[in-house]
């Protein structure tokens, strides 16, 4: 009998263990919102930097950092709407993050996006400084584009005979800005990122456009080009083909770096390029974001959550792991410079993941992190008064009443003990004795001679000799006293 319960046990176990490495779709206190944009993002980047920090998951104060924080970032939302005159949804997180301190925790310029070119500053002032690095004039390594392959044409049909064909779309699009550029003008094409549509026939590329004369960047032109099954031109060693010919690199000029623009945060916002916005956010500004937002909400009265880990706040490592967690929900850089209305996330508000209290998120918890699914977040119970609500009956008053305490003691109480000891002491004098210097003397050759010299010498110094002789008895008789 006993071996059959031990093996109807080790069965539980097994199937709690396989339970527990499942992805489940299950309600845990400490989930957030893992939906598309910035603010569920950042409630993902809360609870994962808690369990690097060594919180259990199922700490209820995960929850109630996320809500405090959410409520902060909605609260300064809405001064900012009601200075500017806009609506909550107006506001971006670009503004909102100047507003919270952003600047604290990102103090170099930094790129939006991970090919975006423009870099922001963001200053103490609640300006952005927007400056650009400049393109400079590096050769790809385009792949070799040879007969039978899969190819890429500017061409609708797919044809290399006209047009440019290359092994790649970025090998197209630099085939035709070399053409471009080889018919002079006042513009200079260079080459920007190129986006491979859902079903992979298509690509939507960005050539950049700067003045020849005043070296002004002129903003970006998309072009589109297709897709083709089987490469049917002679063989290119550089990957590019222009009219069924091999065509060599030729690297476009640089472009120097634009001069530094001070501008406030929605002028800075309306100045990125729709190529730019499209682009993943940069780890290292989302994690200066949340830092911002949770040291703001970890010094307000009643924070009940998670405290500031200033020694280790938020770092681009701990945004770059939540960024791979999260897959496509991670914001883009139109997420964060565009109006928060587009991409409101879980919550009602923009910036806010509570409604009615409860934390609403649609990301699961794992055995070991979390994944995809759906979960709904609770946050901590606050605590009550004992004296509301309902009363419960305990029973008859026993009439034990209150209970005395003694009488507190004065400061001569204190002190009695201490300046009672030793009584006899206290009262000790010296008695009084009386004596009579000896004045010796002798007889010689019939005469007597008597020695007073010594007394005449002792007389002087009396009061010398009394106190020395006082101070030494005294020192014998206490001594004496207290040995006894």
């Amino acid at each position: 009998m006993k071996t059959f319960v031990t093996f109807v046990l080790s069965l539980f176990v097994l199937a709690g263990s396989m339970v527990v490495d499942a992805d489940l779709n299950v309600v845990y206190a400490q989930s957030v919102p893992l939906g598309v944009g910035v603010g569920p993002t950042l409630g993902e980047m809360v609870v994962m930097k808690a369990q690097s920090l060594g919180y259990a998951v199922a700490d209820p104060r995960i929850a109630a950092t996320v809500e405090a924080i959410s409520q902060g970032a909605a609260a300064a939302a809405a001064g900012i709407a009601g200075a500017a005159g806009i609506a909550l949804g107006g506001v971006t997180w670009a503004g909102l993050g100047e507003v919270v301190g952003i600047a604290g925790f990102l103090v170099t310029p930094t790129s939006l996006g991970n090919d975006t070119v423009a870099q922001w500053q963001f200053n103490p002032n609640g300006t952005i400084t927007v400056s650009s690095s400049g393109n400079p004039a590096v050769a790809p390594s385009f792949p070799v584009l040879t007969p039978g392959q899969p190819y890429w044409s500017s061409v609708a049909n797919g044809s290399c005979a006209v047009g440019y064909c290359g092994s790649a779309p970025d090998a197209v699009l630099q085939a035709y800005n070399q053409a471009l550029n080889a018919l002079g003008g006042s513009t200079t094409f260079g080459v920007g990122a190129c986006t491979v549509s859902s079903n992979g026939g298509s690509a939507s590329c960005l050539q950049t456009m700067v003045n020849t004369s005043t070296q002004a960047n002129e903003g970006s032109s998309p072009t589109t080009f297709y897709k083709g099954l089987s490469y049917s031109g002679p063989a290119c060693d550089q990957g590019m083909a222009t009219s069924g010919k091999c065509t060599s690199y030729v690297a476009p000029p640089a472009q120097p770096p634009a001069a530094p623009v001070t501008e406030s945060p929605a002028a800075a916002a309306a100045g990125v390029s729709a190529g730019d916005a499209a682009e993943p956010l940069t780890p290292q500004i989302i994690a200066a974001e949340l830092n911002a937002l949770w040291s703001q909400a970890a010094a307000l009265p009643g924070f009940s959550g998670l405290p500031f880990p200033v020694g280790a706040p938020v770092s681009n490592a701990d945004a770059t792991a939540t960024q791979s967690a999260v897959g496509t929900s991670w914001p883009t850089v139109g997420d964060f410079t565009g109006p928060a209305s587009a991409n409101p996330g879980a919550g009602a508000s923009p910036f806010g993941f509570t409604v009615g209290g409860t934390v609403t998120s649609t990301g699961t918890v794992a055995g070991s992190g979390t994944g995809a699914g759906t979960t709904t977040v609770t946050p901590a119970a606050t605590a009550t008064d004992p004296g509301s609500g309902a009363q419960v009956n305990l029973g008859p008053d026993p009439g034990i009443g209150l209970p005395t305490l003694e009488q507190t003691p004065s400061a001569s109480m204190i002190l009695a003990p201490i300046l009672g000891l030793l009584p006899d002491l206290r009262t000790y004098g010296m008695p009084s004795h009386t004596s009579v210097c000896p004045e010796p003397s002798i007889t010689l050759f019939d005469q007597v001679i008597t020695v007073t010299t010594q007394c005449d010498l002792a007389e002087q110094l009396r009061p010398k000799i009394y106190s020395t002789f006082v101070l030494a008895f005294t020192l014998a008789a206490l001594f004496i006293v207290l040995t006894a």
